[in-house]
Order: structure tokens, then sequence, then C-alpha cells
């Protein structure tokens, strides 16, 4: 497995996120109002739309697993690895696992973009990556960057969702509303959240994954890329397949 050195994305991520291991699960369900379950479903649904039965999926950056086993549920004859830069949060996706539970789930302590393997994947997939992540590396791994083996199989499906800035006036006020009560309630019920409550919305603005990672799928022959809004226009799901060849 390779590794990358430290640069402002991996320092940002562990500002972010120390200490947050243990309410990561709440958080995220809780900070949504339950949405991002609904996210996960639709990155399901799509994985079944237009891959089938799949043989197996990477999910990259995920975190304490729960997209690694919505897909689980999903496709119990699937193999399916989840890649992670923080062991604070791969230990609790692993303890997930005990007792049987998911035999069908690995887990992998590695930066996103440095991860190599000589398994190839029908589907790579990664939530809540592409604001911190170094796009154009990543997207060459998929293809084999530097002789690497791809990570996807030709014609197979890579799918990214993230927040993204609202487009339009009246959501972007929501949008607004809501990080302020994240920031003034919000870190004040639960501290360890603090850093990510304030920095994020900042990040989020001046963050354009959804332009960057598009355009580069194209550049790669990338083919039937694809951009679709999700609630109120706060998150966005990205697809492509993989060049043919």
């Amino acid at each position: 497995m390779a590794s990358a050195p430290t640069d402002h994305r991996t320092d940002l991520v562990e500002r972010f996120f120390r200490g947050t291991g243990s309410t990561y699960d709440f958080m995220v369900h809780a900070a949504t109002f339950g949405i991002d379950r609904l996210w996960k479903r639709r990155m399901v649904r799509i994985v079944r739309e237009r891959v089938g039965t799949p043989r197996a999926i990477l999910d990259l950056a995920c975190g304490t697993g729960l997209s690694t086993f919505a897909f689980a549920r999903a496709n119990p004859n699937c193999r399916i690895v989840g890649v992670e830069l923080r062991d604070e949060y791969l230990q609790r996706a692993r303890a997930k696992c005990r007792g049987g539970r998911y035999p069908n789930v690995e887990f992998v302590l590695s930066r996103a973009e440095a991860f190599e393997t000589t398994e190839r994947f029908d589907v790579v997939s990664g939530s809540y990556l592409a604001k911190y992540a170094d796009l154009p590396p990543l997207v060459e791994q998929l293809v084999g960057a530097q002789h690497a083996v791809p990570l996807l199989v030709p014609g197979g499906l890579f799918m990214m969702h993230d927040f993204t800035l609202p487009p339009h006036r009246a959501a972007l006020a929501v949008w607004r509303a809501y990080f302020w009560l994240l920031q003034t309630i919000g870190s004040r019920l639960f501290p360890s959240w603090k850093a990510i409550y304030e920095g994020l919305p900042e990040l989020i603005q001046r963050t354009r994954w959804t332009s960057e990672l598009t355009a580069l799928l194209r550049e790669r022959g990338f083919q039937d890329v694809t951009f679709e809004w999700q609630t109120l226009w706060g998150s966005a799901i990205v697809t492509a397949r993989s060049p043919r060849r």
C-alpha cells in the first residue's frame, strides 16, 4: 500500500475530525436531519440501476462505514473494500463487523489518492471526499496512474457525492441559516465538532469540485458523465463510466 506525504488537505482533515470518531455516526444523521440516509440510498440505487449486480465495490473515504455498509446490505454477495485515512474511524468501522457481520466487507487504512491494489472494481465511490481530495491524482488512480493497476474495470462506474454551495438565492439563505445553527448551537453541544462547523462553510464556498471533477473525467476519456443535484441543491452526485479499452 502506497503512502502519500502530508499536505494541507490531510492537515485540514486532521484539524476538522480529530476526536470525532465516537460521535460521527450520530452527528452525520443529526446534523443532516436524517437526509444523509436518503443520499446513501440514492447512491445504492444508482449502483443497482447502472451496474446491476456488482462483483466488487471500492468505497473511498468510508469513515466509520456508513456508506460501506449501505452497499453491503444491498449487495450481500459483492466484495466491498472501504478505504479511510483516519484510523480512529476505521476502528469503529471494523467493530461493526465483529461477530461475523458483513463478511463481504474489508477495511484498509490509506489516503484515497494513494490507495493501490491489484484488484479492479466494478464501482468506485466516495462520499464527502471531493472537497478534501486532490482530484487529478485521484482520477488518474481510477485509470491506472504511473503504471499502477487501474481501480476501475473498463466501463466501470465512478460515483462521487459531496456538499455544494446552492446556486439559488432562497436555497442559499437556508444553507447559511443551517450553518449558523450548527455554529451557535451544535458547537456548544458538541465541542469536538466546533472546528468543522466553523470551517466547513468556507471550504464549501471556495471548492468547485463538481466542475473540476467533471472536466477531469472528460479529459481522461470517461463516458456518460452526469451531474445530479440532491436536497435543496446542498449536495450533488457526479457519476461517470471509465474508458472501455
